[in-house]
């Protein structure tokens, strides 16, 4: 499944920087991580992969949380607010502080 799906965002238009599934020791619990260069890469990222979305809930149960960081257009908020529920925490950390990514093909 997460190969096929992954697959969805290796196209030219998508600036998606990063792109991850991690699953505890008994695939029960996953994890996503998305890094995008700005709010827009994001936008784009969700109309691209609205598609396959649904899809994706034969397979995932119960979404615990999600998170987000950098600053967000309203337009991606208003996005993002569509598959939001009460029951999922949901923590936004808008301002980004200092850090660095380390990339692969660097090395």
């Amino acid at each position: 499944m997460c190969p096929d799906r992954a697959r969805v965002l290796t196209g030219p238009a998508d600036h998606v920087a990063g792109f991850h599934v991690y699953f505890d020791d008994e695939s029960r619990k996953a994890s996503v991580v998305q890094v995008h260069p700005d709010s827009a890469s994001m936008e784009f990222h969700m109309q691209v992969i609205s598609e396959h979305l649904s899809g994706g809930f034969e397979y995932i149960d119960t979404i615990l949380s999600e998170q987000y960081y950098g600053p967000m257009s309203e337009s991606l908020s208003e996005t993002l607010s569509k598959w939001e529920t009460p029951d999922v925490t949901v923590t936004k950390m808008p301002v980004y502080e200092a850090g660095f990514t380390r990339s692969n093909a660097a090395r």
